[in-house]
């Protein structure tokens, strides 16, 4: 096997098939090469993990991460697939950042650990307008959490507790998203690849020990109350050909004793689609998504992106997350990678949707928003016991 920084790359950001891992292990042992170079990766995810939990810089990092992306793009145009798992779970975490510092100054950072089969309420207050909201458009969301996710093995290997879990859309959901998608590639020719990524939700998550004390966080902020024993900064993801499944794992030293598994909240993507609208570069283009009037009340071309900069009132519980792009006839391929970013200021909603490599603005193009997001928290963490299923 030849010397690989790409795929060097996708090894540390864990999107190598097992057999790609094993066999670029193999080809690490004996290249002193390569063994700099995944040190040399790691560092900078350890430097980008330390930004992103670091408040005075994360409002500047969007732009400078953005423009690395792109870089990125142009340079691993050949592993098509990977990339595009990559540019998603970064624009993901993104989003959640931005959306959770929002939100963190209305939480309480405390928790105690329940003991009942309350860990599975969700926050009907905060989420009647979310079902409501779906009733409509016959998404399931009544069906209890949307996720199902569960422990796989906890395993003790040379000093570690390699941990994996799972996590799936419910049974409503899944059946929703299945006859969906159907209905998409059906009606409106979008490559169903796009579906199963291995980035259809972000989870925020805590381990605990036996003494109440966190030993490591998932995308939560780190606060007076929070502070982990042992800073986790790299995982290790696989997808399945289940819709909307992902397998995770993780490793904790043995000494730091994880125990609980809490899920505080998620973000996740649904497919959750309306009729395509026009949008005309010299007129005002508004459209509905799930009950909510948008607005394209801004348009801007810069470095070959074009951004369309959207509103709404309120806050919708699931804003409009995916876009198919049609111009001049013409469905934009993969390599446009268009994004979206969200805000909320004075209970208005906006959202920049960035479409890729467009050198003009162009004078008419048709928008299908396909995905939604949805931000779905828990008035207690769900809790999974991480001891049951390694003695299991």
């Amino acid at each position: 096997m030849k010397c690989n920084d790409f795929l060097l790359e996708d090894y540390v950001e864990g999107f190598l098939t097992n057999a790609e891992r094993t066999e670029l292990e193999t080809h690490i042992s004996s290249c002193s090469k390569c063994q700099q170079t995944l040190e040399n990766l790691r560092t900078e995810q350890i430097i980008l993990t330390t930004t992103l939990n670091e408040p005075k810089l994360r409002s500047n990092l969007t732009d400078d991460l953005m423009q690395k992306i792109k870089n990125h793009n142009k340079i691993k145009a050949k592993r098509q697939r990977y990339h595009m798992m990559v540019i998603a779970a970064a624009i993901l975490l993104i989003s959640f950042t931005l959306m959770a510092t929002m939100n963190n100054s209305n939480q309480q950072a405390d928790t105690v650990l329940p003991n009942t089969n309350e860990n599975m309420d969700v926050d009907q207050q905060n989420f009647a307008n979310t079902i409501e909201e779906s009733k409509a458009h016959d998404i399931p969301l009544n069906e209890g959490p949307v996720l199902d996710i569960k422990i796989d093995s906890v395993i003790e290997k040379n000093g570690m507790k390699e941990i994996t879990y799972r996590r799936n859309y419910n049974e409503a959901i899944q059946q929703y998203s299945e006859a969906t998608l159907k209905k998409l590639v059906s009606t409106y020719d979008i490559d169903e690849r796009l579906f199963n990524l291995g980035w259809n939700s972000l989870i925020s998550i805590l381990i605990r020990n036996n003494r109440n004390e966190v030993v490591t966080t998932f995308e939560i902020k780190e606060s007076e109350n929070i502070k982990p024993i042992y800073p986790l900064v790299s995982t290790y993801h696989e997808s399945t050909e289940v819709l909307g499944e992902e397998i995770t794992n993780f490793s904790l030293p043995v000494e730091t004793d994880p125990t609980f598994f809490e899920i505080e909240s998620y973000f996740v993507q649904l497919l959750t689609y309306t009729e395509p609208f026009t949008f005309k570069r010299n007129e005002k283009t508004s459209f509905n998504y799930l009950g909510h009037l948008y607005t394209i009340y801004d348009t801007q071309l810069k470095d070959g992106d074009l951004k369309l900069h959207i509103k709404v009132e309120g806050q919708p519980k699931i804003i409009p997350y995916g876009w198919q792009v049609n111009v001049d006839g013409k469905n934009l391929d993969q390599h446009h990678h268009i994004y979206t970013f969200d805000k909320v200021e004075n209970n208005i909603t906006f959202l920049t949707v960035t479409i890729g490599q467009m050198e003009t603005i162009p004078e008419e193009m048709t928008l299908l928003p396909y995905r939604g997001l949805l931000e779905e928290k828990f008035k207690s963490p769900i809790i999974l016991d991480l001891k049951e299923t390694a003695e299991k």
